[in-house]
């Protein structure tokens, strides 16, 4: 078992190695996740001009969509309850 001056010498070690290295700067950061995003929507373009869609089709069906499941729980209650009954069910098997 380590003695506490060790764990205070690695402690320090620590400290002055975090300390040399340099700091990212935030601007870095944030290009990074800007590039990530730009990637991801061209990515999408692709998928959508492969299948011969537009970005109006995909935002329309998306509000599709979700009016659809918006409005199952007053239409179908039954098939709501069933639905949720089920996905709790199958939740509660892949926690064990």
């Amino acid at each position: 078992m380590a003695t506490k001056a060790e764990l205070e010498a690695e402690l320090e070690k620590l400290r002055a190695e975090m300390a040399a290295r340099p700091e990212p700067a935030l601007g870095a950061k944030a290009s990074s996740e800007q590039t990530r995003t730009e990637a991801a929507e061209t990515a999408l373009d692709r998928f959508l001009s492969d299948h011969d869609l537009k970005i109006d089709d995909f935002e329309n069906l998306l509000k599709r969509l979700s009016e659809e499941v918006g409005g199952l729980p007053q239409h179908k209650p039954i098939l709501t309850a069933l639905g949720a009954f089920a996905l709790g069910f199958f939740a509660g098997r892949m926690s064990k």
